[in-house]
């Protein structure tokens, strides 16, 4: 049995008592053990929940939120309780991207089909992620609490460099595989491990080979949990983030 189908028949047996309300998941980066890790959390009005400790696949949906901008996004956000890096009000977080950006086959992640490319940003910084690794930079700071709330904003871009829909050079429809890393200038902080942002911009009509990619990139590019503690911390962020979907 691979991975993804243990892991949905495992969650299935230590949590089918349980329900779940459907909620929006963030990015949830803290500092343990002298490093950034990531989880999931979310907003309950003023008051950050965290969901888990430990995920590294993230879904996310082109247009969802403006349909007259179908290839924009600024989901997932990053969002950490106060206390999450001990030490480190004002300090700030970067990210980095360790590998260009895929696209789903159907089976596996292979490479650009026809010259889109993704544009991060964040205020005046820029960056576009094709087919090659690149750099990143600083995108938040951290708050008086020693926590985090910040998004940024992610457009998938054509050949022509825009994301401007019904200009004859929109981007192929499909998932997209991004990889990033987390970086502080706290001291004493490394960076965190790689994880993956998958997005969707075809819609509702992708929205099974979106369950497929995750399911891919959980099997083939995370690690296999270590212990039944991390395969129940992976449960409750499976189970979540297809409740949020």
């Amino acid at each position: 049995m691979n991975l993804p189908r243990f892991l949905a028949v495992a969650c299935v047996i230590l949590f089918l008592p349980l329900e779940v309300p459907a909620a929006h998941v963030d990015i949830r980066p803290y500092v343990s053990g002298g490093r950034i890790i990531t989880g999931t959390s979310e907003l309950n009005g003023a008051i950050v929940d965290p969901i888990s400790d430990l995920a590294r696949v993230f879904g996310a949906e082109f247009g969802e939120h403006d349909p007259l901008q179908p290839f924009f996004t600024d989901q997932p956000g990053f969002l950490s309780e106060a206390g999450a890096f001990p030490g480190g009000m004002g300090a700030l977080v970067g990210f980095n991207v360790p590998t260009g950006l895929r696209y789903w086959t159907g089976s596996e992640f292979g490479s650009i089909p026809s010259g889109e490319s993704l544009q991060i940003s964040k205020g005046s910084q820029t960056l576009n992620v094709g087919a090659a690794a690149t750099g990143g930079f600083y995108f938040g700071t951290l708050a008086a609490d020693e926590g985090l709330h910040t998004h940024l904003a992610f457009e998938l871009l054509g050949s022509d460099g825009n994301p401007v829909p019904d200009d004859g050079v929109e981007p192929t429809p499909g998932i997209w595989l991004l990889e990033l890393t987390l970086h502080t200038n706290l001291a004493g902080v490394g960076p965190s491990d790689p994880f993956w942002i998958l997005f969707n911009s075809g819609g509702a009509d992708f929205e099974e080979s979106h369950e497929a990619a995750i399911a891919w990139v959980e099997g083939n590019l995370v690690p296999e949990p270590a212990s039944g503690l991390l395969l129940a911390i992976a449960c409750v962020a499976f189970i979540r983030r297809r409740k949020a979907n």
